[in-house]
């Protein structure tokens, strides 16, 4: 796996107006890699996790192979939940 894989984001991030998350969020910057259904690997760098969810970070074309719809998970969608 090479280091740039990990170290890789797509997006730029901001602040956020308001939290809506229901539990509070252990920060890290650990590498893993996700398994996809077809039994495929992707690298990506967790950013923080709490027992509701974990947050990801990725370059583009790992995230097409996660996310292949390519869009934003929103508030309310049950993929982001």
């Amino acid at each position: 796996m090479a280091q740039d894989d990990f170290e890789a984001t797509q997006t730029r991030f901001r602040s956020a107006v308001k939290d809506y998350r229901a539990y509070p969020r252990i920060m890290t910057n650990r590498r893993a890699q996700v398994i996809l259904p077809g039994g495929e690997t992707t690298n990506v760098t967790i950013r923080d996790i709490s027992p509701g969810g974990v947050q990801l970070r990725c370059g583009r074309a790992a995230a097409r192979l996660i996310h292949p719809g390519g869009r934003s998970v929103r508030r309310g969608d049950p993929r982001g939940s």
